[in-house]
């Protein structure tokens, strides 16, 4: 089979519309068409462009959510939520329509490398009125590289409630007391989310690396 066949559904997804994080000084209100969704991305080893895609089912806009390392290098130089050596990431707090959505793909962007999961997936979860919940954390780990591009990875679907929540309730002080609630049960944890990567190149030679 062709690589080049795959190549074209993972360009697509690097355009998908992003998912921008609330203002610091939002202010909840009772409406019936929206609500918040807490999730984190986290990712331990080389600095690279981190997505997550997803899509509100009925509808076929797809829309990601997504970490870079070069966005705390620019105005208004931002914090990372979790930095420390070797692993980083960010809690994103979304207000999204209210319905059902399901996540469905992730991507590692390195240079003219891009790393992405071998089979679909589906992590459904429901937006309700006036009801925040909490989707999980999804961890990237590359388990492969050449030179500074990620070119093999797989991606950690866990439970991390308590730690994710305590950061959210400390950047958005007016939303502290705000009832969470949890797509997933305590302690949850599924390995390999969408299985072993498949990596390809965005350049007139396509060839998969080899790990």
């Amino acid at each position: 089979m062709s690589w080049s066949k795959f190549l074209l559904p993972l360009m697509f997804l690097l355009s998908a519309c992003a998912t921008p994080n609330i203002s610091s000084d939002y202010t909840p209100t009772a409406s019936p068409d929206k609500s918040l969704v807490v999730l984190s991305l986290t990712y331990s080893g080389m600095k690279s462009d981190y997505f997550l895609y997803y899509r509100k089912i009925g509808e076929d806009t797809l829309q990601r959510f997504h970490i870079s390392p070069f966005e705390v290098l620019v105005p208004p130089f931002r914090n990372r939520d979790f930095d420390q050596k070797g692993f980083q990431g960010e809690v994103f707090t979304a207000e999204l329509p209210v319905g059902d959505y399901q996540l469905e793909s992730w991507a590692i962007r390195s240079g003219m490398i891009s790393v992405g999961p071998t089979y679909p997936f589906k992590v459904n979860f429901q937006v309700q009125p006036n009801k925040a919940i909490y989707v999980g954390n999804f961890h990237f780990e590359h388990t492969a590289r050449f030179g500074y591009s990620v070119t093999a990875a797989k991606v950690k679907y866990v439970d991390q409630g308590v730690r994710d929540l305590k950061v959210f309730r400390t950047k958005y002080p007016r939303l502290k007391y705000l009832p969470i609630s949890s797509a997933l049960p305590s302690g949850y944890t599924l390995e390999d989310l969408g299985g072993v990567s498949q990596v390809f190149v965005d350049a007139p030679v396509l060839m998969p690396f080899v790990k």
